[in-house]
């Protein structure tokens, strides 16, 4: 059993970011929700990949959106398939561009259509070329209009790009 199993969502909130890095990834997994809850955005930024990596589905799906959106770059690429697609539509929504960005193509390809059609037009237009064409039919049979405007702008964009690539 994990010292940290004991502690109260006060004594959670109370540890330094210091402390929070410092906790095994073995103990992540017997934090409670609540106390997962609890946990500053400050505290979750201090988690290392494999502490993210090592969350529950139940641990991910309580996340706060603002916790969420805490996590680096690094934490959202250690992310797993199964972890990825229990994310709430609301915390895919928090996820910031460079957020999007870290995800790799496989990932993106495993997100659910809710996940996809929640997602704004400002993470869409980040997508990569290999992004792009891993969309699965039914991810962009959901996109919304604004969103497959995005889509084809960048698409556009690449093919154009491309076309000068071979030009030169």
């Amino acid at each position: 059993m994990s010292f940290f199993t004991g502690l109260s969502t006060t004594q959670i909130q109370s540890l330094t970011t210091t402390q929070i890095a410092g906790i095994l990834t073995s103990d992540i997994v017997t934090l409670t929700n609540d106390q997962i809850v609890a946990l500053k955005t400050s505290q979750i930024a201090a988690l290392n990949a494999a502490d993210v990596r090592a969350l529950t589905i139940d641990q991910i799906v309580a996340l706060r959106t603002a916790q969420v959106a805490a996590l680096n770059t690094a934490d959202v690429r250690a992310l797993t398939t199964e972890q990825i697609i229990v994310l709430t539509t609301a915390q895919t929504t928090t996820l910031k561009t460079a957020q999007i960005a870290a995800l790799n193509t496989s990932d993106i390809q495993t997100l659910t259509n809710d996940q996809v059609v929640a997602l704004k037009t400002s993470q869409i237009a980040i997508f990569s070329t290999a992004d792009i064409r891993a969309l699965t039919t039914d991810q962009i049979m959901a996109l919304t209009t604004q969103q497959l405007a995005v889509l084809n702008t960048a698409a556009e964009c690449v093919n154009d790009f491309e076309t000068r690539k071979l030009e030169n």
